[in-house]
């Protein structure tokens, strides 16, 4: 299951349209029995009221849940266990650490750390999706 926002879910612009209107707090891409993909919305104007809800109804029908979109949950900035997320992590645990001196100790390009810690710190996000700005 990948948590992403809503600009990146595999679906259609119409649809992405439609999970835009109020009442709705998020969406779940799925896969039924016969490979079809499927979206279900929840929130206060849907069926399901929660995430953990439309979760717990596609798995009753046996479906494999590829992409969760929550306004409320907002992605990694980057991948958990990726050599940039341990480096971060490595700025998190020792302030003394520059985020050069985290790349080079686990053998990445130094951007790819700034670039991590500028999207976590510095742009903020859309309160709608999630995406940063």
């Amino acid at each position: 299951m990948i948590r992403t926002t809503l600009d990146k879910l595999p679906i259609s612009s119409a649809t992405r349209e439609a999970l835009l209107r109020d009442g709705i707090d998020g969406a779940v891409v799925w896969q039924d029995r016969k490979d079809a993909t499927m979206v279900s919305a929840f929130g206060p104007g849907c069926q399901s009221g929660t995430e953990e809800l439309m979760l717990d109804a596609v798995r009753r029908l046996l479906g494999v849940v590829t992409h969760v979109w929550n306004r409320s949950v907002l992605p990694d900035p980057v991948a958990p266990g990726s050599k940039t997320a341990q480096a971060l992590a490595l700025l998190d645990n020792d302030p003394k650490l520059t985020p050069y001196g985290a790349a080079k100790r686990l053998g990445i390009n130094p951007s790819a750390v700034y670039r991590a810690l500028e999207r976590r710190d510095t742009r903020g996000v859309c309160k709608c999706c999630g995406r940063p700005l």
